[in-house]
């Protein structure tokens, strides 16, 4: 009997451990599938993550490109404004040199005009002062052969 009961303990203890067994596997089961969806919901987020980093890839190098074709147009913009200001420079230049040449022919006629009065007054001058001296030697004369001719009579 005593067999007996100890193969009853026996079975009453082995029916305790599968008992618990049975309770640690359920809980094993619920913790898989808690980690299950846990991982499923992982899946997701990192799913979710991976489209968003793809587009924002995607955003950044459209905007690089956006980016870099603006600096291109920017420095096409810059090399236009040079050259169009390297062409108003000379056309500028040109202007004001013509401008110059025309003022220097002004300035040399208007000395030409003024240097011919200038000969033309010099010239009346010395025939007025060599009229005066003539004169003034025929007066002189006269005075003298008019004086001797009241001395001689």
């Amino acid at each position: 009997m005593t067999d007996l009961n100890n193969v009853r303990t026996d079975v009453e203890i082995l029916k305790k451990d599968v008992s618990n067994i049975q309770g640690l596997l359920s809980r094993l089961d619920t913790a898989i599938d808690k980690i299950a969806d846990a991982s499923n919901g992982i899946s997701k987020i990192l799913a979710v993550h991976e489209t968003q980093i793809k587009e924002t890839d995607a955003s950044l190098v459209e905007r690089k490109r956006l980016a870099e074709k603006e600096v291109e147009l920017l420095h096409r913009r810059i090399s236009d404004m040079k050259e169009e200001s390297v062409e108003s420079d000379r056309r500028n230049h040109n202007e004001i040199i013509d401008k110059l040449d025309n003022m220097g022919k002004e300035v040399s006629g208007e000395l030409k005009s003024m240097s011919e009065r200038v000969t033309i007054l010099e010239r009346w001058k010395w025939w007025i002062m060599g009229g005066s001296w003539v004169i003034g030697f025929v007066i002189a004369t006269l005075l003298q052969v008019g004086g001797m001719i009241e001395i001689l009579k």
